[in-house]
């Protein structure tokens, strides 16, 4: 389970229910603290088409972990997903979150009719590389998202981006732990010898 994992994750996870899960949800905080694993962990929860968390038995879970769900779709600053390269004109190396065209394939497959499970979802890792026009390009479909349609973006800086995405996106601040938690962590991970004081304060 994620947030036994990363235990500072739990009230995030908590307080984002299928039920109350925002169309679109920008998650920010340092690198490191686990969040492109919430986002994936969120992306399976909405696909899940038997319970409020996945259930790692249907078939859209059984899609998502082989990589294959016609309803999802990721970027990040180097690669994308094969839905998106199935459905876009534009070279591979074109569909990474930094480009404007990746925001435009996303932004198209996002206005597809779902295949397998009732949601679609698309995730934007390193959404903090995106400029202006990427920005503006990805806002026009924040406007218009339909329904049961969810576009989670991930950034490693905060209140990087245009005041019209944030109007439209619900934030969450993933804080750094305290000193006490990461010590904890840094046993439970195995390395008994080590705190939080022998790693510098970016790590």
């Amino acid at each position: 389970m994620i947030d036994t994992k990363y235990p500072w994750l739990k009230p995030a996870i908590e307080n984002h229910t299928i039920e109350k899960f925002p169309s679109c949800l920008l998650i920010e905080g340092e690198s490191g603290l686990g969040k492109s694993q919430l986002a994936h962990y969120f992306a399976k929860k909405l696909l899940c088409i038997e319970e409020d968390q996945p259930c790692g038995l249907c078939n859209s879970c059984s899609y998502f972990e082989a990589g294959s769900h016609p309803d999802y779709c990721f970027l990040s600053i180097d690669e994308s997903s094969s839905s998106l390269l199935a459905s876009s004109k534009s070279k591979n190396d074109s569909l990474v979150s930094k480009k404007i065209e990746g925001i435009r394939a996303l932004n198209q497959f996002m206005s597809l009719t779902n295949s397998v499970s009732l949601k679609r979802v698309g995730v934007i890792y390193d959404a903090h590389v995106m400029n202006i026009n990427s920005q503006n390009a990805l806002l026009k479909t924040l406007e218009e998202l339909p329904e049961n349609k969810f576009i989670l973006l991930i950034s490693n800086k905060r209140r990087n981006f245009l005041p019209t995405i944030y109007s439209r996106a619900h934030l969450l601040s993933i804080q750094n732990p305290p000193s006490a938690a990461i010590d904890q962590w840094l046993s439970d991970q195995g390395f008994i010898e080590h705190s939080s004081l022998n790693f510098a304060p970016d790590s």
